[in-house]
């Protein structure tokens, strides 16, 4: 399974799209789009998978997207191909603490340090990872 991240920006810039919906028709299959504060999505090409941000107290959104994108790619990792597309909703939710977590410091590292701070805070807002 290929695999594109683009932010909500990215996509209608890369496609020339007015609207998101008609940034997904040109763009492939297998896309997560973050949308800041609106959360982020993964799009299989048929459905959509949401998941809404974390509110955190924000220091400094340097980073953010980065670390989002690092809980992807640790997920992957972890649960290879085939679990990473059966569990889209807790993938989201992780990348989205990982990232949340990034704003609560500043710059890039101060707010996170490991996967475990990852997995206590969604815990601690009652989700799985």
């Amino acid at each position: 399974m290929d695999l594109l991240k683009l932010s909500e920006s990215d996509a209608l810039g890369i496609t020339g799209a007015r609207t998101l919906t008609g940034a997904l028709d040109r763009l492939p299959r297998n896309i997560v789009v973050t949308r800041g504060h609106k959360g982020a999505f993964f799009w299989d090409g048929k459905k959509k998978t949401y998941s809404p941000v974390f509110k955190v107290p924000v220091v400094d959104t340097i980073g953010a997207g980065d670390a989002f994108t690092a809980g992807l790619i640790y997920r992957y990792c972890l649960l290879g191909k085939e679990a990473f597309r059966e569990e889209k909703k807790e993938t989201l939710a992780f990348a989205s603490a990982a990232s949340a977590l990034v704003c609560k410091g500043r710059g890039a590292t101060e707010g996170l340090r490991s996967a475990y701070q990852v997995k206590r805070f969604l815990s601690a807002h009652g989700c799985n990872s």
